[in-house]
């Protein structure tokens, strides 16, 4: 890879073993001996152009989509050939998990987009947003969520348009939306969120609906374990604190690096459960052992 590349994406490819795409500001990259190699993809023009996403579609592992500054473009053969779709700059795509060909993408000027034909051709889905600048989408079981840019969160079921999800606090009634960070929802209790924001920490419990203050400083990133009931992690002031029982509580949690680390965004998995990560936008990304909190 190119020395001075910021790396927007990475997929991991589930059938072929080895296999890793990655999407930088220099292009697409792909890997087959776990990253410990890379070879830039060819096949889409420009030199200029920076790649915010590439994935793979979960029902077919040579089937890629990529957004780029340059468009959306596509390969059917792993990244050989490509053909571009669109003049949309994509920041991220999320594929439906049971309907083929159905996915949504979200946008830097045009808000989310749908396709139900594996992109042959897009609508717009942003009924009840204001502004067209998204940041991120995900979804639970029912619902499909956004975070716009300068409006704050939006929710939208199969068969309803774009709602806001409003703020409400206890102590500063209704707030201002577009300083949020994060939302992170509790695994084993799906009406329990947590929202990272410049105003501070706040919690809800019936699922978003009302929000009350928990922390009134700037909290950057919040986090749910996956496994350990009710434990999650959170950044304040650049460092890392840990709560035992779903936020309400928190106590610093010491690092063995420099505790004063620029972090932006704190992850757990599944997979590794008892690992912290922790990304630095100038330093990478840092991992730390769980002790065995209770």
């Amino acid at each position: 890879m190119f020395d001075d590349s910021d790396i927007f994406s990475i997929a991991v490819d589930p059938t072929r073993q080895g296999r890793i795409f990655a999407s930088a500001c220099s292009g697409i990259y792909c890997s087959l001996n776990h990253g410990a190699a890379w070879r830039r993809v060819q096949g889409i023009p420009g030199t200029n152009r920076r790649t915010y996403v590439v994935t793979q579609t979960p029902h077919n592992p040579e089937l890629l989509f990529a957004g780029t500054s340059a468009g959306m473009w596509s390969s059917k053969d792993g990244g050989l050939n490509w053909k571009k779709l669109n003049e949309y700059v994509a920041t991220s795509i999320a594929f439906h998990p049971k309907e083929k060909g159905l996915f949504y993408v979200s946008t830097e000027r045009h808000g989310l987009l749908r396709t139900s034909n594996a992109g042959d051709s897009f609508e717009p889905v942003n009924e009840g947003f204001v502004s067209r600048s998204l940041l991120s989408a995900e979804s639970d079981e029912k619902s499909l969520y956004a975070i716009s840019q300068y409006e704050g969160s939006f929710a939208k079921s199969s068969a309803e348009a774009w709602q806001p999800v409003p703020f409400r606090s206890e102590l500063l009634g209704e707030a201002p939306g577009g300083d949020w960070f994060e939302t992170a929802v509790n695994p084993f209790n799906k009406n329990e969120w947590l929202r990272a924001s410049r105003l501070g920490l706040t919690k809800s419990n019936d699922g978003g609906k009302t929000w009350r203050t928990i922390q009134s400083e700037w909290i950057r990133s919040v986090h749910f374990h996956p496994k350990r009931k009710g434990l999650c992690f959170a950044l304040r002031q650049q460092r890392v604190f840990w709560s035992p029982d779903a936020g309400e509580n928190w106590y610093w949690f010491p690092a063995k690096e420099d505790a004063h680390l620029s972090f932006e965004k704190l992850r757990l998995s599944p997979a590794f459960p008892d690992l912290l990560f922790a990304v630095s936008p100038n330093r990478g990304i840092y991992v730390q052992t769980l002790p065995q909190i209770r």
